[in-house]
């Protein structure tokens, strides 16, 4: 599925981003974003992806990892972060509001994670 969202086309985003979705959520899901590069390889290419849903459905599934502070590394580590503030400035409201989201996950965290966050100088480049 994941492989297939980078991929897709219009008329298979919803289909493709509700498999995504299905396919990390839970436990086992974020297990699968921290520790699988073949994850991480198709988050970093949905996050750029032409079609909204996907990049939405990529940032959606990171701001699950906005909770504690290890994780927000982890964001700012493999560039997410970066490509998270970028993309509130998305042309598409739905991808802004997607960005912000995560940003907002950061700040109910807690001031720790929140400042862990902003401390990604790419992020604020």
């Amino acid at each position: 599925a994941l492989a297939s969202a980078a991929s897709a086309k219009d008329e298979d985003a919803l289909l493709l981003g509700a498999q995504v979705d299905q396919m990390l959520s839970g436990d086992a899901g974020l297990r699968l974003i921290r520790e699988s590069e073949e994850v991480a390889s198709a988050v970093n290419a949905a996050q750029v992806h032409e079609l909204a849903q996907i990049r939405c459905t990529a940032l959606t599934q990171l701001a699950r990892l906005a909770t504690t502070e290890r994780d927000v590394a982890l964001l700012a580590q493999r560039g997410w972060l970066a490509r998270a503030a970028t993309s509130v400035g998305d042309g598409d409201l739905r991808v802004s509001q997607c960005a912000a989201s995560l940003f907002i996950a950061c700040a109910r965290a807690g001031l720790v994670v929140l400042a862990r966050a902003l401390d990604d100088a790419p992020t604020l480049a």
